[in-house]
């Protein structure tokens, strides 16, 4: 083992984190730790962290947890965790950087599997896209999946949950089945969502006109259908400014690539 620990702060917390050894694995690094811990990476995921602990929220699920920059800094400040990683070398590196910080790892429950939609054959073939693969390898992907219904199903009934879902394209899935958006108004948990539409279908660098225009299409309806489903149980913001937006919000917040957005049922 390629170990290298380094203590990193992130908004006053303080976790040891292996950066060697998820350098060995081709992974993200002490480079990526200092992005973090300077507070230039991801702050309205951050932010969302701090805004549900402290409206009184118990649990934090972190669907597409990687190495577990959010997952500790949720636990560091009081949080339950429930952290879901589906690629092996990843979740390797998550349960290595939970091993260091002992008090943490206490509150944190890791699960090396994938979060669906349903557990069918197309929505278990939707649940990784080639846009989230990067340099890791479909091989090492987890054959364990479990539903949003599963997952709320072991929080404890009064909990207050938060759910983070950043999972490179493969979230649209997850809000298409009506029985899942049903529950989420019922549970009503407070979802951080990251948008990547076009990702389950990746343009090459030599793509034509003509086929950046049906990819745009596409990455367009993953869109449409997501706030079709959504748009009559949950208000959605724009995890940057809080505003509230409906469909053209959406659009335009992508084409500022402003990405992430919150649900609240």
């Amino acid at each position: 083992m390629n170990d290298k620990e380094v203590l990193i702060t992130i908004r006053g917390q303080r976790l040891l984190i292996d950066v060697g050894y998820e350098a060995s694995l081709g992974l993200y690094g002490e480079d990526f730790w200092k992005e973090v811990g300077s507070g230039l990476y991801e702050p309205p995921t951050f932010n969302f962290i701090d805004d549900v602990k402290r409206e009184g929220f118990e649990d934090f699920i972190d669907v597409g947890a990687a190495t577990g920059c959010m997952s500790l800094y949720a636990s560091s400040i009081g949080l339950k965790v429930l952290a879901f990683e589906p690629q092996f070398k990843v979740f390797q590196a998550l349960d290595r950087n939970l091993s260091l910080n002992i008090e943490a790892k206490k509150t944190i429950r890791a699960e090396f599997a994938l979060v669906v939609g349903a557990k069918d054959v197309e929505s278990l073939n939707q649940s990784f896209t080639p846009g989230a693969s990067g340099p890791l390898s479909l091989d090492g992907l987890s054959s364990r999946a479990f539903t949003i219904q599963d997952i709320l199903e072991w929080q404890p009934i009064n909990s207050r949950t938060a759910i983070k879902i950043d999972i490179e394209g493969a979230e649209f899935p997850l809000f298409r089945n009506p029985e899942t958006v049903n529950l989420l108004q019922i549970k009503h948990p407070r979802i951080y969502l990251a948008l990547h539409p076009g990702f389950k279908n990746p343009l090459p660098n030599n793509a034509g006109a003509l086929r950046k225009i049906f990819w745009r299409f596409g990455a367009v309806a993953d869109i449409v259908s997501l706030y079709r489903s959504v748009r009559n149980k949950a208000t959605i913001q724009n995890a940057i400014n809080k505003k509230n937006v409906r469909i053209f919000g959406l659009l335009k917040g992508l084409l500022r690539d402003e990405k992430d957005f919150i649900l609240i049922f």
